[in-house]
């Protein structure tokens, strides 16, 4: 955890001059500084953060000094805003990069200074009278919709799920896999343009069966969940189930939009299984062990999230049967992230390394569609080894290296500065630094 010394008592926000003199220091390169009120993009929260703007980065802490972000700026970092009516009183949407903030100021003039800066300093493009308005003028008959129509009691709903399903101890992966499911589509919905409104009733209607069925079982004792066993996990199945009604609307929508978005390419890995077996009977790597459980325990892949086109940066390697994993995985800021390639007994090199596509600290979005984010590193690892074969993974590539690529700075040392500095982008930017002064 970091801390921060600088405190807000009032949403007051300071130019320049006033930072150096808070901070104490005229060398800060400190642009802005102010309370502005952040919306967490998973859980829509929304909390006021003491944001810092410098020449090189910005960095917001929560009201007790812990930082909670810290982004690398550059004169050439891609920097976009939109207005917002949510979250009140003066929303704003800040992309940078690939990194999108959902702000607020307490008023509009605070607002409009936050603006003048990022254009001024970092030629930030503004979308013109781009106000999001949420369920206005929305009819009942309406054929599209604005992604604001799911409501705030169940987007703010999922931190609590998350804590029930942890009570289900005896199904609790299954719980959360579910869970996973929908944290999926929610966020799917949330990045759509227009949607259908029966879609949205639907998602909303798996929901609140979700969470029914939680509120019923996770407060029972543990005898009466495993004597209640059959029933609980037929529940889970047909929630996973692809006759699951509701969320097989949901991804029929998504399935219809994407059509004529284009199909994608995906990058075939080169195997060796004698060689890998070898490996195998040599070192026994539970962390790279990802031979092909039996076919009917293993998981059938999410066809429409397998098949759906890739996001910007985003690329699918075919694993086909694969015995080792090939790569180390490590979570970061609750990315998973690849961060090493190990090498054989004898030194030789493994099909996610030799095929030159996988880059380190990219980040691993899904196996055979199934999300794997949200998941710590050995439980993701599990899930990668339960799929069906051929396995495909998603990735996307790294903003970490990009970020330093950006500044200007060679990727071998972007690299080298990412693994000594722990994923740190700022701490590895000064490496850089210091490695080339």
């Amino acid at each position: 955890m970091y801390y921060f010394e600088i405190h807000f008592s009032s949403h007051d926000v300071y130019p320049a001059d006033s930072a150096v003199s808070a901070s104490g220091s005229s060398s800060s390169g400190v642009l802005l500084l102010g309370k502005l009120m952040r919306r967490d993009r998973i859980f829509f929260t929304r909390k006021w953060h003491d944001f810092v703007l410098e020449r090189t980065r910005l960095q917001y802490f929560t009201t007790k000094g812990y930082r909670k972000g810290d982004i690398p700026l550059s004169p050439s970092t891609r920097i976009a805003i939109r207005m917002l009516s949510e979250p009140k009183p003066f929303g704003f949407l800040l992309t940078i990069t690939d990194t999108k903030l959902t702000l607020a100021a307490a008023t509009k003039r605070e607002r409009d200074q936050w603006i003048d800066v990022f254009r001024g300093v970092f030629q930030a493009h503004v979308e013109q009278g781009a106000i999001e308005t949420a369920l206005e003028n929305a009819g009942p008959e309406e054929s599209r919709t604005s992604t604001s129509r799911i409501p705030e009691t169940i987007v703010a709903q999922f931190r609590n799920l998350a804590s029930m399903c942890e009570q289900m101890e005896e199904t609790r992966e299954m719980c959360e896999d579910v869970l996973a499911r929908l944290e999926e589509r929610q966020r799917w919905i949330e990045g759509e343009d227009a949607i259908s409104g029966q879609v949205v009733r639907d998602f909303a209607s798996a929901h609140a069966r979700f969470r029914s069925f939680l509120m019923k079982y996770e407060q029972r004792a543990a005898f009466e969940r495993l004597v209640s066993t059959r029933t609980i996990v037929g529940l889970l199945r047909d929630f996973h189930g692809e006759d699951n009604a509701e969320l097989h609307s949901v991804d029929e929508e998504q399935a219809t939009l994407s059509s004529g978005r284009g199909i994608h390419t995906v990058t075939e890995l080169e195997t060796n299984p004698d060689i890998e077996l070898e490996e195998l009977n040599l070192r026994d790597s539970i962390t790279q062990n990802i031979t092909p459980v039996s076919a009917a325990i293993a998981m059938c892949p999410r066809t429409i999230s397998m098949n759906s086109p890739l996001g910007e940066d985003e690329y699918d390697v075919r694993f086909g049967e694969a015995l080792l994993l090939g790569m180390y995985l490590e979570k970061i800021d609750n990315e998973l992230c690849v961060t090493s390639f190990p090498r054989g007994a004898k030194g030789g090199v493994f099909g996610a390394e030799k095929c030159g596509q996988i880059g380190l600290f990219d980040t691993i979005l899904q196996a055979n569609g199934h999300p794997l984010q949200h998941y710590q590193v050995d439980r993701a690892l599990k899930m990668i080894k339960a799929q069906t074969r051929p396995l495909v993974i998603r990735f996307r590539k790294s903003k970490r290296v990009q970020q330093l690529l950006d500044m200007g700075f060679s990727r071998e040392l972007a690299v080298e500065a990412l693994q000594k500095k722990n994923g740190d982008v700022q701490a590895a930017a000064n490496y850089c630094f210091e490695a080339t002064g």
